[in-house]
């Protein structure tokens, strides 16, 4: 995959996220099917500033969920399997599939309220509260479940680079 284009958002909305660091990039494979990545990263998740769920955000864009659940993206050694939110989202007539997690401290959660649990966990035993959310998303090219198995693939790849970049 060839990125095409990083997106640098707007100050109005850096200070509605109030996330520390952060990237966004297109991708387009050799067939010419995009793929965008977003990782927003918290050093702390205090004093309101704290991850978004696309629950929430994809909707107040006008994105509605036509089919949600959860999916086990299997990972090459040493790195376990994973389990990832799968969301089919349509706007107007245009559909996307959208896979999310949350990264806290090396665990991948896949539920807003495990991962809310987890931080006060860890802000409890370890002193931190930082945190990260990991979302790759695409137009459904071929079909809802093409695209799934494209995305999956994907974060396959990913993975293990993701794993330098995100803290223990």
């Amino acid at each position: 995959m060839a990125g095409t284009r990083g997106v640098i958002f707007s100050a109005p909305i850096l200070a509605k996220l109030k996330l520390t660091d952060y990237v966004m990039r297109d991708y387009v494979d050799a067939a010419g099917r995009d793929v965008n990545l977003y990782i927003g990263y918290w050093d702390s998740q205090r004093s309101g500033a704290g991850i978004h769920s696309p629950k929430n955000c994809l909707p107040g864009s006008g994105w509605e969920p036509v089919e949600a659940s959860l999916v086990a993206i299997p990972l090459r050694p040493p790195y376990p399997p994973i389990t990832v939110n799968h969301y089919l989202i349509q706007k107007d007539r245009e559909q996307q599939v959208v896979l999310y997690w949350y990264h806290s401290q090396a665990q991948v959660i896949a539920g807003e309220v495990p991962a809310r649990i987890a931080m006060v966990r860890n802000a409890l035993a370890r002193h931190r509260t930082d945190g990260a959310i990991v979302r790759v998303m695409s137009p459904t090219y071929g079909g809802a479940r093409e695209t799934s198995d494209r995305l999956v693939a994907y974060v396959q790849a990913i993975y293990p680079v993701l794993a330098d970049y995100l803290p223990d």
